[in-house]
């Protein structure tokens, strides 16, 4: 009996530890597969068609391997980690179809890095896109999307300085933590939930090509508005910041205050925001920001002792003037567009019910009108390691 136990033990054990030297049923080396990057979406040459670029990894050396010689377009310096392929069609699936059809090899879509729609697609609509991607499993929820001032092909090939992958590299620019108040990271699932809502417009941020010391660079340059599915507008970097500021986002950036004759730094360190809607008695609404932000002194021009509690006081009180200015700005281009997107008619519905029936249809012409109002609170935590500025002003 004995012997039997001893035996079925040795059998299961072995058993045991043959199991993580088994491999998946469906599974596949990397090198058979079309690993996906990033996608770029635009309007072709020929009216009504779509044009779809697909950006893929070298697997295996990074360097090596043949590109598909499919495609309308392809594009892969020797040694290159990556190329793309670009393909027509009557609307985004159908030209997706014929590219895949024609490379000869399963796609993996589930490392793509970034969706690039160029401005004149987005301004066509992104309906047909954005039902491919929520039905088909593999490109994730979280994947960042944008909006390409000009070609969204060609920005998937700039010269990519960090990183070996444009598209990954393209993703990093709207990660980038430090003085990120004018970038907005927007994910798929951001975006669908944003076009979900009634009243709220979505927003994405704009890619540019630029020439830098001899090569094609790319940057963030403010951010697309849509209503529904369609681009209505631009927002410029300059006007865009007091999204952020309103939506509580801010969690590291430099802001510059303007004081006397120079100017002093704050970084902005942690922040938060609320706002709620107040209905007026003329049928209008305003819009009422809390904003309470923290910070530290990085540098200063002026010659003010911030150690002086009534100087840092006069200093903390220009900060939220700045903030305040950034919303004003921001807050106004919206209006101009007839784009709230804040949320603001959200709030409304939500906070004011019986209201919202008659106000709903309309919703347009009173946030055109709405008006805003701002408390702000800035708290200097820090001087630094030094209280005087480094050099004072000779008496």
């Amino acid at each position: 009996m004995k012997n039997t136990l001893k035996a079925i033990c040795a059998f299961l054990l072995s058993a045991a530890l043959l199991l993580p030297l088994t491999g998946c049923w469906d599974s596949r080396e990397l090198d058979t597969l079309g690993i996906v990057m990033g996608i770029g979406l635009d309007s072709a040459d020929e009216p009504g068609k779509r044009e779809v670029t697909l950006q893929f990894a070298h697997v295996g050396t990074g360097q090596s391997g043949s590109s598909p010689s499919s495609g309308t377009a392809k594009s892969s310096s020797s040694g290159a980690s990556y190329f793309n392929i670009t393909e027509n069609g009557s609307d985004f699936p159908n030209a997706l179809h014929v590219l895949l059809h024609s490379l000869g090899r399963k796609t993996n879509f589930t490392h793509c890095q970034a969706v690039l729609i160029g401005e004149e697609y987005a301004k066509g609509g992104v309906r047909d896109a954005l039902d491919f991607f929520s039905r088909y499993s593999e490109p994730r929820m979280d994947i960042y999307l944008f909006v390409v001032r000009g070609n969204a092909g060609k920005a998937l090939d700039f010269h990519s300085s960090f990183e070996a992958i444009p598209s990954t590299e393209i993703a990093e620019l709207i990660e980038e933590p430090v003085g990120s108040v004018d970038k907005i990271p927007i994910s798929l699932e951001d975006f669908l939930e944003a076009l979900l809502s009634e009243t709220t417009a979505a927003v994405l941020p704009c890619l540019v090509l630029k020439e830098l010391n001899g090569n094609t660079g790319i940057s963030v340059d403010g951010c697309a508005v849509f209503t529904d599915d369609r681009l209505v507008g631009i927002i410029p970097p300059g006007e865009i910041a007091g999204l952020q500021w309103i939506r509580g986002k801010v969690k590291t950036s430099n802001l510059t205050v303007p004081m006397g004759e120079g100017n002093t730094n704050i970084m902005i360190m942690a922040e938060n925001a609320k706002f709620r809607p107040e209905l007026r008695s003329d049928g209008g609404v305003n819009m009422k920001v809390k904003i309470t932000a923290d910070g530290f002194l990085i540098s200063q021009s002026s010659s003010a002792d911030y150690s002086n509690p009534d100087n840092a006081r006069r200093l903390t009180d220009a900060a939220a003037q700045e903030i305040h200015r950034a919303v004003l700005k921001t807050f106004s281009a919206a209006q101009s567009l007839d784009a709230d997107i804040f949320g603001l008619g959200e709030e409304v519905r939500r906070r004011y019910p019986k209201e919202w029936e008659s106000m709903e249809n309309n919703w347009d012409a009173i946030f055109r009108s709405a008006k805003i109002e701002t408390e702000i609170t800035v708290k200097m935590e820090d001087v630094g390691m030094i209280t005087d500025p480094i050099l004072p002003d000779k008496e």
